[in-house]
């Protein structure tokens, strides 16, 4: 489940999508998002990719306060929605919905100047269906 130091809230459920002994695939999933599918508001997906380059020993917990601000700046005024979060070695994605990209975009050179050991590579593509999160909404958990 997320950790305590996460910002975003809603009702998270988290499965593994590959064995242990093939490293870390989480994904994250927020189930309260499902009510909002397809928001008008929201129109936009933003997918963004936190790669650490830092070094291993301190991976975990620079990943996580990666991961705490980037969504507390892409949510703490509603400019998106955090939906999913895909938890990997070395990378972890994090999928919003939100309503002004160019907005979002801004927001997060803010935060790559506070994170030296992490690259945020964001893309946005327009998804006014969330149809994303639907297909992530219906894999099965196990």
């Amino acid at each position: 489940m997320p950790s305590d130091r996460e910002t975003f809230d809603g009702d998270w459920t988290e499965r593994r999508l590959r064995p242990a002994s093939e490293g870390k695939w989480i994904e994250r999933r927020n189930l309260s998002m499902a009510s909002r599918v397809g928001d008008p508001g929201y129109p936009h997906q933003l997918t963004v990719a936190i790669n650490w380059d830092g070094t291993a020993e301190t991976e975990e917990d620079g990943l996580a306060r990666a991961h705490d601000l980037v969504a507390h700046a892409l949510t703490c005024d509603r400019l998106s929605l955090h939906v999913l979060t895909f938890v990997a070695d070395l990378e972890w994605d994090l999928v919003f919905y939100t309503s002004v990209p160019a907005s979002a975009l801004t927001a997060l050179e803010q935060v790559q100047r506070q994170l030296p050991d992490v690259t945020l590579i964001p893309e946005t593509l327009k998804d006014p269906a969330w149809s994303y999160y639907r297909a992530r909404e219906k894999a099965a958990f196990p």
